[in-house]
């Protein structure tokens, strides 16, 4: 026979194609032969293990060429020949270079040192065959889930012996053999999320979940320790607060006055020998602080225990704000606006300054009805005292070095919610004080 070389192994083998045949030349016959020698080769004829096989073979070169290119063809083609005792049913692929395509399964070492490349092709796994010398770590970019194509020799498997030839072989599988590394080709990396990845993936996902909900268990704990200790504090800051509002009301009211008291009585001391006169005045003065006093101090007394104020707010509490002579003058509270509550200090003080305006009203002006007048806004609150007594002249308004501390006592108040205070009065036109505050803490900066 003579053909083309497609493959050749020193002293053992090699394989010869002409045409759409494929022939196995065994022969020990020293040479070195390469794919794309034109070859002529007598020997035995046999039909054993491969379908056609050249046995105890010689052989001479006869030139030098190209080696034939591979067959593109799929698996089913391969695996459709079956042999019958007069023709062939389909094409014949023993011994012909062929290239298949599919997705890599696998490479393993086998026992011989060579290694075997399996791979899935139209279902079918194939086995090819890659000649020895070979390591993996030059097959590396090849990894399990590529699509790749694979050239090489095709070896048929038969389910019954060809030499039955009074009945059907049909072909059980095929492997090819495979020249080199060249003869594999990477189409297609696989995709990153392989198997094995997307099971590490998910047994971390579940265990990031076990240690959030460990880690939520645990914040809760600390949350709850936490709250009390919080709630703790909160106690004794409120307890502090407290403390120093009383001692602040303590000492802007009682301190001052009673130091005012001691004052006008050393005075008096004084004045007992040298001026007699001036020791009534002196008296008189520090009697009218000490009324005031007394005043104050019944007053801190009644807003300590006001709950009205605490828990229904200013509007509420100012409808209680006097316990006022049925035969004394008519008292008109009225609420309009946006009625909301407001900060704690905001209403103590505004509810202060309205017991201050009536308190003045009943005592000083004569009038037979006060109005008193609280309009919410979105960011402010007003508050008006108006009466229609005898009224005053404001520019001569007496003050505490007189022992009379009422409207001093409202700017005090007033100086504290940064609000504003107006008073407008004339001799017999009545009163009206105003005080209009904003409903939320000025910023830094800004003046009241």
């Amino acid at each position: 026979v003579q053909g083309i070389v497609s493959m050749a192994v020193e002293g053992d083998f090699f394989y010869l194609q002409w045409g759409r045949n494929g022939l196995r030349v065994q022969s020990r016959q020293p040479g070195v032969l390469v794919p794309g020698d034109r070859v002529e080769a007598s020997g035995f004829a046999e039909l054993g293990i491969q379908f056609r096989e050249l046995r105890q073979a010689e052989f001479r070169k006869l030139s030098a060429g190209l080696p034939s290119p591979p067959v593109d063809v799929s698996t089913g083609a391969i695996l459709s020949l079956s042999m019958g005792p007069r023709d062939t049913v389909a094409e014949d692929f023993e011994g012909r270079v062929v290239r298949i395509q599919g997705t890599l399964l696998d490479i393993e070492a086998a026992g011989d040192g060579t290694l075997r490349a399996y791979v899935e092709s139209d279902g079918y796994p194939v086995q090819n065959v890659l000649p020895g010398g070979i390591s993996k770590s030059a097959l590396r970019r090849f990894v399990p889930g590529s699509l790749v194509r694979m050239s090489g020799v095709c070896l048929l498997e038969f389910k019954a012996s060809p030499l039955a030839v009074s009945q059907h072989a049909p072909v059980s599988g095929f492997r090819l053999l495979l020249r080199g590394v060249d003869d594999m080709e990477l189409i297609r990396a696989p995709s990153w999320w392989t198997p094995a990845r997307l099971q590490t993936a998910l047994v971390l996902l579940l265990a990031i979940a076990v240690l959030a909900v460990l880690w939520v268990l645990g914040l809760r704990r600390i949350i709850a320790r936490q709250t009390v200790v919080i709630a703790e504090s909160t106690a004794q800051s409120v307890l502090h607060e407290e403390r120093a509002r009383l001692a602040r009301e303590l000492h802007d009211t009682l301190e001052q006055h009673l130091t005012g008291v001691r004052m006008q009585i050393e005075t008096a001391k004084s004045d007992l020998a040298e001026a007699p006169e001036a020791v009534a005045t002196s008296l008189e003065s520090a009697l009218g602080m000490l009324v005031f006093s007394q005043e104050e101090a019944r007053r801190s007394v009644w807003n300590l225990r006001n709950a009205q104020l605490i828990h229904q707010g200013l509007a509420v509490a100012l409808g209680n704000l006097l316990p006022l002579d049925p035969q004394g003058p008519k008292l008109r509270i009225e609420v309009t606006g946006s009625i909301r509550r407001l900060s704690a200090p905001l209403e103590f003080h505004l509810l202060r300054i309205a017991q201050e305006a009536v308190t003045n009203a009943l005592k000083h002006s004569g009038a037979s009805e006060i109005f008193v007048n609280l309009h919410f806004t979105n960011s402010t609150v007003t508050l008006a005292v108006t009466d229609d007594g005898q009224g005053f002249e404001p520019a001569f308004a007496k003050g505490g070095e007189e022992g009379h501390f009422g409207l001093l006592g409202i700017h005090e108040r007033a100086n504290k919610i940064h609000a504003q205070v107006l008073i407008e009065s004339r001799p017999g036109g009545g009163v009206r004080i105003e005080v209009s505050a904003p409903t939320a803490p000025p910023t830094a900066g800004s003046s009241p």
